[in-house]
């Protein structure tokens, strides 16, 4: 099922290349078409970066509504200096090329996954078919790869740097000649200098995919320091990796600081509070425990789950009970540890640092990783049960864990895909739908058509909350990229803090909630959408929902589903009324 690396004629081999490759083809070709409909669908935070970027190739950095507060929304500079480019290059066509280019990121990761699984973990045949087919096929990677977000250059990059620590070049078509030697033949300084630029890269695309980075870069260098030679070459090679990531960094964080006085960005800080809400505390303030990583890999992925929980075991086996010295087995089975540390510290991370709500978003760059050592887990449950003569109960075994794969990324589909799908044609839309838990139909469109029609957009969304024509209204609302669709005439403020840095002042650190109350008095928003603030998805979506601490919002959410439409109620005196579903205005000059 594996196969190992042995010396091989060329001829052998250039048959064996020849006989896979219209396999490869195939599935490559049958991935392209399940994927078409996830490639027209721009996740809703993938709206808010267009917003964002937006705003950046105007003119106005750091500035998510115009003339407004200055606020470090995005996690992700390097995807903001991309969309930036591509608003100066195309314009209101920008949509259209974010959505290519992430599928060029998550195909080229299939790529660099396929050579991973190949040349450092040995993987042949249907093994090395099925961890690229996860990747390609199963709905949780696609739709999330493909929602036009940063996550899967991140799984691009992480993939990339695995591969060079590795002491591999993606030009060298060489395999190793042993499962325990991996060659380590090209430049030094070259080697150094790429994995210190992945690593920049890394660090510049995701706040969490670069501490996995730092973290493959720490668990490389016992690799890392005896390639180098003597211990002044040791350390020149590790100055310079330092170097030309410093160089990719710092250049951005020096701008930013520069405009905002912040290293941090605020909507990292809103991610780490957020992901409390739904949380067990197990320290206040301090330690949570978010179970939906746990939870969803041991249902929707159960079966890689227990072979991933196989590969750990037979790796710890080789370290507790060494025929070698550890350092030199640690060398040797490198790729393999660390695959298996990365996704573990990736569950813990998500487990106990910051929740993953949004899991398979989250988890995307670990997934080759989780895959690789799954699948090899597995074929060794496979090779075991043949080797005491249960062959067919292996197939069956085999068979059982394809099918259930198969199953959960089919459900995963009919939710994404099927009955139900929202349709934005108004902007109320834009908020309604995620609000709701319904799925986007393909909006790309309605994406591109969104810029030159602001003006009528905010017309009709003015004219939905009874509001004059004028404008000069603001709205706080949790799905923020409503601010794509409007014109100045609107502000948007968010409630969760992503895109409103004041907020976060209100935020009880230990329920990760805003006092409402006392923001509405200082912000005094004249509309507020009640909703999505009395529980998050759960650990379970939509079975098991996990409350949110009490708060302003989820009272008025509550009252809301109780009145009719121009019905109203006093707030610290004030007037409160529905003026359309889920949306109260407040008067503050009554």
């Amino acid at each position: 099922m594996t196969g190992r690396h042995v010396a091989a004629p060329a001829v052998a081999e250039s048959q064996s290349q020849g006989r896979a490759r219209p396999l490869l083809l195939l599935l490559g070709a049958t991935a392209l078409l399940l994927a078409a409909p996830f490639a027209l669908n721009l996740a809703g935070d993938a709206q808010v970066h267009l917003a964002i970027a937006e705003a950046f190739a105007a003119g106005r950095p750091f500035q998510f509504n115009p003339g407004g507060e200055i606020v470090v929304a995005s996690t992700s500079p390097f995807w903001t200096m991309l969309l930036a480019l591509y608003f100066r290059l195309v314009g209101a066509w920008t949509p259209v090329v974010l959505a290519l280019t992430a599928v060029l990121f998550w195909l080229a990761a299939g790529y660099v996954l396929y050579r991973a699984g190949r040349d450092l973990w040995g993987l042949r045949g249907a093994a090395l078919g099925g961890v690229v087919l996860l990747w390609l096929g199963h709905t949780t990677i696609v739709a999330n790869a493909l929602g036009g977000l940063e996550n899967v250059a991140a799984a691009l990059q992480l993939l990339l740097l695995y591969y060079a620590l590795a002491g591999r070049t993606l030009t060298d078509d060489r395999r190793p000649t042993t499962d325990d030697h991996l060659p380590d033949d090209w430049p030094t300084a070259r080697r150094y200098g790429i994995i210190g630029l992945l690593l920049g890269w890394a660090l510049l695309t995701r706040p969490d995919s670069g501490l996995f980075a730092l973290l493959l870069v720490a668990l490389a260098l016992p690799l890392l320091w005896p390639s180098l030679g003597g211990r002044r070459s040791a350390v020149g090679g590790l100055i310079l990796l330092v170097l030309v990531a410093a160089a990719v960094v710092l250049p951005w964080f020096a701008y930013q600081y520069a405009l905002t006085g912040s290293i941090l960005t605020d909507s990292s800080i809103a991610r780490l509070y957020n992901g409390r809400m739904g949380a067990l505390p197990l320290v206040p303030g301090l330690l949570y425990l978010h179970p939906k990583a746990l939870v969803s890999l041991a249902t929707a992925f159960l079966p890689l789950a227990a072979g991933f929980l196989v590969t750990a075991g037979a790796l710890a086996g080789r370290f507790i009970r060494p025929t070698k010295p550890r350092l030199t087995l640690y060398r040797e089975q490198f790729p393999q540890v660390a695959a298996v540390l990365l996704v573990s510290a990736g569950v813990v991370f998500y487990t106990f640092v910051v929740g993953a709500e949004a899991f398979g978003r989250y988890f995307l760059p670990l997934f080759p990783f989780f895959f690789l050592a799954g699948v090899t887990g597995l074929v060794r449950i496979y090779d075991r049960l043949a080797a005491l003569g249960y062959r067919r109960l292996a197939v069956a075994f085999l068979a059982l864990a394809a099918l259930f794969l198969a199953a959960t990324g089919a459900l995963d589909a009919y939710r994404r895909l099927g009955p139900g799908r929202y349709a934005p044609q108004r902007a109320l839309d834009v908020i309604y739908g995620p609000a709701n838990r319904r799925y986007y139909a393909a909006n790309v469109p309605f994406l591109v058509a969104a810029p030159p029609a602001r003006a009528a957009l905010t017309d009709g969304f003015l004219a939905d909350l009874g509001a004059p024509p004028t404008g000069d209204v603001a709205i706080a609302v949790t799905e923020v990229q409503l601010r794509y669709f409007l014109d100045e005439r609107v502000t948007v403020l968010s409630l969760d803090g992503r895109t409103s840095a004041d907020i976060l002042t209100y935020v009880d650190p230990a329920s990760g909630v805003p006092d409402f109350e006392r923001y509405f008095l200082d912000a005094r928003p004249d509309y507020v959408h009640a909703n999505q603030w009395c529980a998050v998805g759960g650990w379970l979506a939509g079975v098991l929902p996990s409350p949110i601490a009490e708060n302003l919002v989820c009272v008025w959410e509550q009252r809301a589903a109780t009145m009719a439409p121009g019905d109203s109620f006093l707030w610290q005196g004030r007037p409160v009324t529905l003026v359309a579903p889920e949306i109260l205005r407040i008067d503050w000059e009554q």
